[in-house]
């Protein structure tokens, strides 16, 4: 096939979509999606470091890790720190619509004083969340003075969704810090503490995180051999395509050669005798009438299949599987049995 006829073979509109299809689906799938999962696998790993860092290191006074602001460095999120001080217990705030291992739950937040008069959320725990019912009997914090300890963590965004309040508690759907700061009068540290297990006023400990890199890195390295397999898929049936076409050009010259050779004794056959041939015909004609009948009957009953010689059969294309490669359609033969049993 010359470069015109392969040009005109693929500058079509089913070729042409295909082509920009994957073209863009390459480009998006290697510089957005691929970036996108495999960022999110960077923070992951980041944020698992970190808390492994933050748990083998030893508990030290809130005030280390807080600053004289009260804000929560990102560095020294989810440090264990410590503090001394008592529970406010007429500030409890219950955060709803909360799982814990797959499981609805109720989280008890309340307002923590330390000796020196600074004011931190704390996270005392869950209790679960009975079937058709309310907000369960929760056990109250002591109101002593206590040292407690667990983990410090960042307070959550603003979702816009308001908090709402019974003649027993007020609920929120999220540890949005200035929001609960609001909601219980106390002027709050822009960062919380989950208390760990075994300590005073925990109630049923919040598990620590899965420390596990996810499905990221596994999510973008698929997204770039799709972005990479999709050109190559389709570079392979553009050579399979133009490998199929030279072969069907290949058997159309073949057929037509043999065309021409089965179109040469059917000329000869129907062309006329010469006026030589005519008279040999006739005297040959009248020796046969001299002929006794036994072997006249011989002749006849010979002379048909002597002079009904087998006509060439007509070439065909052979029936191949599109992209099959080389060799024939092995199903073809079962096909020209069934036909000529029926």
């Amino acid at each position: 096939m010359n470069t015109k006829k392969i040009w005109q073979a693929f500058l079509k509109p089913g070729w042409v979509i295909t082509a920009v299809l994957i073209i863009l689906f390459s480009y998006f799938a290697i510089t957005v999606l691929a970036p996108w999962q495999l960022g999110k696998h960077e923070v992951k790993s980041a944020q698992n470091t970190q808390v492994r860092t933050a748990l083998r290191t030893d508990p030290v006074p809130l005030t280390e890790v807080f600053t004289p602001a009260g804000d929560l460095p990102e560095d020294k999120q989810w440090r264990q720190v410590t503090a001394t001080g008592h529970y406010a217990p007429e500030t409890e705030v219950i955060l709803r619509l909360r799982s814990i291992n797959g499981n609805p739950v109720f989280q008890v937040l309340t307002v923590f004083t330390t000796d020196d008069g600074h004011s931190v959320l704390v996270n005392r725990g869950y209790v679960p969340q009975q079937k058709n019912s309310g907000v369960p009997q929760i056990p109250a914090a002591p109101t002593d003075t206590v040292t407690i300890t667990g983990n410090a963590l960042p307070g959550e965004p603003d979702s816009g969704r308001q908090p709402t309040s019974d003649e027993n508690h007020h609920y929120v759907l999220d540890i949005n810090l200035p929001q609960i700061s609001s909601l219980t009068d106390t002027d709050l540290a822009s960062g919380y503490v989950q208390l760990a297990k075994d300590q005073p006023g925990v109630l049923q400990p919040i598990p620590l995180p899965k420390l596990d890199g996810g499905p990221y890195l596994s999510y973008g390295l698929q997204w770039i051999a799709m972005g990479v397999g999709a050109p190559l898929a389709l570079l392979y049936f553009i050579r399979m395509e133009l490998k199929e076409r030279r072969r069907d050009e290949r058997e159309r010259e073949e057929i037509e050669a043999l065309e021409v050779s089965y179109a040469a004794p059917s000329t000869a056959a129907g062309s006329e005798p010469a006026p030589g041939e005519r008279a040999g015909s006739a005297t040959a004609t009248a020796g046969q009438d001299a002929l006794s009948s036994d072997g006249a009957e011989k002749t006849a009953a010979t002379a048909p299949a002597a002079a009904s010689d087998e006509e060439p059969q007509r070439p065909t294309a052979p029936t191949r599987s599109r992209y099959g490669g080389s060799r024939r359609n092995p199903y073809t033969k079962f096909e020209a049995r069934r036909q000529d049993r029926f």
